[in-house]
């Protein structure tokens, strides 16, 4: 824009001096046209430039909307895969007290460079899609919690259930859960109880939530785009 206004100022400053020249005599026809003729090039050459560049500069912010909404589709999917996998993992342990005693201590990675850049992403909050970024943000913080409850449940598991199991030689037994109750103590079987919903809970909504925050910005990257290719994959496999 402060372009612009800059060529259209010289535009007017130099009409100006050729009108003022002429009405003084100081300018013949002659000179007059070849004035006019030399100010419209030199409009036509500015507006030309200002429009390449304009053109050029939409270009780029458009690739780096698009690289933007590809990546964010991408680190959507390496969520879900990766709560997708843990949530078959924990199928077997349905029942919540065979879950809580019985599923193993499973160690996820990391996944420390599992992140959405929301900074690029804020384009969204310009339009109509101020929501699909709320839902992004939900779901990416719900995905670091499970990570976070898997490892909480993890390092109970076994600094203090597996060991205290093992000194009441209950591993393998056929107990019921009255009975494990008692055994372990109020503390460390309604700790183990509350680690294990604590898991299963975060990871069931998160694969439900990722899929569907996924579908979401899919259909808004195609809204806004519709001639690109984006990231999609099948939820259900």
């Amino acid at each position: 824009m402060g372009t612009r206004l800059i060529y259209a100022t010289l535009v007017v400053i130099a009409m100006a001096g050729v009108a003022i020249g002429f009405y003084t005599e100081a300018l013949s026809n002659r000179d007059l046209v070849a004035a006019l003729l030399a100010l419209f090039g030199t409009f036509l050459g500015a507006l030309f430039a200002f429009r390449l560049n304009e053109n050029k500069e939409t270009r780029k912010l458009t690739a780096a909307r698009k690289a933007a909404l590809n990546q964010a589709l991408f680190a959507l999917i390496r969520q879900y895969n990766a709560m997708r996998t843990y949530a078959k993992y924990l199928a077997p342990f349905s029942d919540t007290v065979l879950r809580a005693i019985n599923l193993p201590a499973h160690k996820p990675p990391t996944y420390s460079d599992l992140f959405i850049e929301f900074q690029e992403l804020g384009f969204l909050l310009e339009g109509e899609y101020a929501n699909v970024l709320m839902r992004l943000m939900v779901e990416q913080e719900r995905f670091h919690q499970a990570l976070g409850a898997i490892r909480i449940r993890n390092e109970f598991h076994v600094t203090e259930l597996q060991p205290t199991l093992e000194n009441l030689k209950l591993n393998g037994s056929s107990l019921t859960e009255a009975e494990i109750a008692s055994a372990l103590g109020e503390r460390v079987y309604g700790t183990a109880l509350s680690y294990g919903e604590a898991v299963f809970t975060n990871i069931t909504e998160n694969v439900q939530g990722l899929a569907a925050a996924h579908e979401e910005l899919f259909k808004t990257a195609k809204a806004l785009y519709p001639d690109e290719k984006f990231l999609k994959f099948s939820h259900n496999a």
